[in-house]
């Protein structure tokens, strides 16, 4: 199992998880899903991710997905 693959099923583990209020509102739960499978990423990864601290590749693009949909939450004014 690739690293992507095996993250993808630890976020997907991690959204049965997620808050009730993630539910209601698409932009939130995009958030949630975007925010864990950055932090599921990087507690994984054996790129820069963990021997330098620094973002690898995949989690550069994990990040910038969660902050795109971080600020579509926002956009909305959703709490």
């Amino acid at each position: 199992m690739t690293e992507r693959a095996r993250a993808e099923d630890e976020t997907s583990a991690a959204a049965q998880h997620r808050p009730a209020s993630a539910d209601k509102n698409p932009a939130r739960e995009a958030e949630s899903r975007a925010w864990s499978g950055f932090i599921t990423h990087a507690a994984v990864c054996k790129d820069r991710c963990r021997t330098h601290g620094e973002d690898c590749e995949t989690a550069a693009e994990l990040r910038t997905v969660w902050r795109a949909a971080r600020a579509e939450v926002f956009d909305q004014g959703v709490k």
